[in-house]
């Protein structure tokens, strides 16, 4: 909604933020008043080094088009052929935590799913090299993350 957009981007001012590419051009709009386009969002967050140090705003959770985990379920011998490509909002437990989440039903499938989003948000919040500075990021998203330390449901 453009009410609930706008206060985001209040609450953002001229921070960095990495989200959906469709996104990511309206929200950067004041970071990239003084810095110029900010070209990293879910899918291109690999190998950039500039947001060092900055704090940095994380919006959204990178879901990955369904064919790559059918991809790495055939490399892994799974017969997709004869599964449950069904995804559902569901609740699930993993690596300790139960939460809800739009995810797919077999279980192999959703072990392929997960990681591959773990890995994509990791990515996002690495661009501000928080072990080596002293750079904060904040994640908006539905996706829980161990490396999280402070947890906000409001």
């Amino acid at each position: 909604k453009k009410r609930d957009k706008d206060n985001l981007k209040e609450i953002i001012g001229e921070h960095p933020v990495i989200t959906f590419m469709s996104e990511s051009k309206e929200l950067n709009t004041e970071y990239s008043k003084n810095n110029g386009d900010l070209n990293i969002y879910f899918g291109n967050t690999r190998g950039y080094n500039e947001l060092k140090g900055k704090d940095l705003f994380v919006i959204g959770t990178p879901h990955i088009n369904p064919i790559v985990y059918y991809f790495h379920a055939e490399y892994m011998g799974i017969d997709t052929n004869k599964i449950d490509k069904k995804m559902e909002y569901q609740t699930i437990q993993w690596r300790g935590l139960q939460f809800k989440f739009q995810t797919l039903n077999n279980p192999d499938l959703r072990n392929i799913q997960l990681p591959l989003i773990d890995g994509e948000l990791t990515q996002a919040i690495g661009r501000a090299r928080t072990i080596r500075t002293e750079a904060k990021v904040r994640v908006f998203s539905n996706f829980p993350l161990e490396i999280t330390d402070i947890f906000d449901f409001g």
